[in-house]
């Protein structure tokens, strides 16, 4: 199990019915939270995709009379938490307001010193008395610590505000604090169940598809391929259709047979091959070394320490059918496309949760996850 915290959408659907019973109050009531001040945090945390490194995305906004005065999100590692942009986003004018407000945040603020003070001891200094929060910490430092500090210093605290979608949100938090990156798969499948032919380029889905990955690749912080869909392909694994910043490229090549492909076929560009021969580098190719006696995941948690917290696995079939006999994965994306191959390499097989599914054009995207993840 990856994270135990992390709470998913059994359908494309979020009842909220549910979690409301699950909501848990402090002695003193305070009025019903509104959702759509919460689905704000939601959006405004999104604002800090592949920005906040290891740290969690998280949005809060402050809420006077119905109205929002103030809203912020965490913008990038090491800098100021959703709720504290909240605070200094309020204007000269309203800041007397602060102490009257409701501040919703999408996660328990955090009790510890990090790259930053602890929020709570801000939220208590400026007299906010009331606080809602999507979803407890799963990082053992907070853990429910933060709630019961701003009860004991008299804030009232409403939890578990539409917990499922709070939980959801930080899913790729819960990974990086085991130590490994989320890991996203993604293939296309032909409508017979092929994702492509051996030793040939076969390219099934339209353009809207393919202008998605692009913007899933802009999420990532590295895109890892097999050896063999390197050699066939020749992939550039770029961001080309949408603005954004090209996530590291990355070979799992066991037996580091790619190097001189590399400098042919990609010279002067960086890339991270992942063996199990030997560390180094050569010119602009990093090697990173995991042990012959050791499975992926080793390989894996040396990428999390090299900085890729969040990983796009494009393929080929045997290293997406590695990752997913070792469980080593947090998510799917699946196109289901309208071609017909007839025979070639079988798409790989996967049980998993279906989250979310939509048309992309002719083609059909499904959102799978982990069912070992526990999200519930």
């Amino acid at each position: 199990m990856i994270c135990a915290h992390v709470a998913a959408v059994k359908n494309s659907s979020i009842a909220t019915a549910s979690s409301r019973a699950d909501k848990r109050y402090s002695d003193r009531m305070i009025p019903q939270p509104e959702d759509k001040f919460m689905r704000r945090c939601f959006e405004l945390a999104l604002l800090g995709q592949n920005q906040t490194g290891k740290n969690p995305k998280v949005g809060a906004v402050l809420v006077y009379d119905n109205t929002i005065i103030g809203e912020g999100y965490h913008k990038k590692f090491g800098g100021p938490h959703a709720e504290i942009e909240a605070l200094a986003s309020v204007r000269p004018a309203e800041r007397h307001l602060i102490p009257l407000s409701t501040l919703y945040v999408s996660l328990e603020p955090c009790l510890h010193f990090g790259k930053t003070p602890p929020c709570t001891e801000r939220i208590i200094a400026e007299g906010i008395k009331k606080v809602v929060v999507g979803c407890s910490d799963p990082n053992p430092l907070v853990s429910g610590k933060g709630i019961q500090y701003l009860r004991q210093n008299g804030a009232d605290v409403f939890e578990n505000h539409l917990q499922n979608e709070a939980r959801y949100l930080i899913r790729p938090f819960c990974a990086n604090l085991n130590g490994l990156p989320y890991i996203v798969l993604k293939w296309a499948a032909s409508k017979d169940g092929y994702i492509g032919k051996q030793r040939e380029q076969i390219w099934l889905t339209n353009n809207y598809s393919k202008m998605l990955v692009h913007k899933w690749r802009t999420e990532s912080d590295g895109i890892l391929v097999g050896k063999n869909t390197l050699l066939t392909d020749i992939p550039r694994l770029t961001v080309r259709d949408v603005p954004g910043i090209n996530p590291v490229r990355i070979v799992a090549d066991r037996q580091l047979r790619t190097i001189s492909f590399l400098n042919e076929h990609y010279p002067g560009q960086h890339w991270l091959i992942l063996n199990q021969v030997r560390d180094g580098n050569f010119g602009p190719l990093q090697l990173i070394r995991y042990h012959n006696d050791e499975n992926l995941e080793a390989g894996l948690r040396l990428l999390f320490d090299h900085g890729i917290h969040t990983l796009l696995v494009e393929g080929g079939n045997e290293l997406l059918n590695s990752m997913i006999n070792a469980g080593l994965w947090h998510e799917a994306r699946v196109f289901s496309t309208a071609h017909i191959l007839t025979e070639g390499i079988k798409a790989p097989q996967l049980e998993g949760k279906l989250h979310q599914q939509r048309q992309i054009g002719i083609d059909k995207l499904h959102v799978i996850l982990n069912p070992s993840l526990h999200y519930d």
